[in-house]
């Protein structure tokens, strides 16, 4: 970045009259992009001024960025931004909501509008999910076999978030009534669910953050987490304690039923 600003003077900078910038640090993050960048552009959505305005985003945008743009019809007002140096004459940073460990409410309630959050019936809400990261270089089950074994005895299906779509994982997670995951980006999706689901987070020993717990809150959500020990890259999930947590969980949302 240094080395970037120090050589400005020297590059040659396309030039922009205005836009709305939204490309900032972690834009290629899910829980980034999706709590903390896109929802800013409900500030946006209430003023006249703004309406016709480009949508400044860099032309390295994941995938699924592209498609919640895409779903929440901002595309076409989308402009893609190659590497280099850009200048505008005027250009719009819209304010950050929350600090990023700390989901703004607002910016739930906007995802869940501008998404298409499905409204699935009670009886379409009961599927219980163990979201893996054996796709992820760490904090990854080193004991999933198990692990799979032993929820599955409980009726939870694994899945593996990264061949999904967007859509698909706004879908699935709105079918849920518990979800045990390792923490991890794909949580995110917690904003998708219906209150009073049962969430357990699981956490590798010295890697902590309560994003997901507050996620967790603003949607009226059980949550519970469990401290797993490190191995290696990975963590060893101990089963005699989550499947006392996972009992619990069933246990309160069979008293709400």
């Amino acid at each position: 970045l240094v080395i970037d600003f120090e050589l400005m003077p020297l590059r040659q900078a396309r030039q922009w009259p205005e836009g709305i910038l939204l490309a900032l640090p972690l834009y290629s993050n899910y829980y980034h992009w999706m709590v903390e960048l896109l929802p800013r552009l409900q500030l946006l959505d209430d003023d006249p001024a703004w309406a016709g305005l480009p949508l400044m985003v860099p032309e390295s945008l994941p995938a699924f960025a592209r498609e919640t743009l895409q779903i929440a019809g901002l595309m076409g007002r989308a402009v893609f931004l190659p590497e280099g140096l850009h200048r505008f004459d005027s250009l719009v940073v819209p304010s950050i909501l929350s600090p990023p460990s700390h989901p703004s409410p607002l910016a739930v309630d906007w995802l869940r509008t501008r998404l298409g959050q499905p409204m699935l019936p009670a009886e379409q809400r009961r599927r219980r999910l163990y979201i893996s990261r054996r796709d992820a270089g760490t904090r990854f089950a080193c004991n999933e076999a198990e692990l799979e074994a032993m929820l599955g005895r409980y009726g939870f299906e694994t899945v593996v978030m990264s061949g999904l779509t967007v859509a698909q994982q706004i879908a699935l997670f709105a079918s849920a009534e518990v979800v045990v995951g390792i923490h991890g980006a794909s949580l995110t999706n917690l904003a998708f669910t219906e209150s009073g689901a049962c969430v357990i987070e699981l956490f590798q020993e010295a890697w902590f953050t309560n994003a997901f717990y507050h996620l967790a809150t603003i949607r009226g959500h059980r949550y519970g987490f469990l401290v797993c020990p490190r191995q290696g890259a990975g963590l060893e999930v101990p089963l005699v304690e989550l499947q006392a947590l996972v009992e619990r969980a069933i246990s309160a949302i069979q008293g709400t039923t």
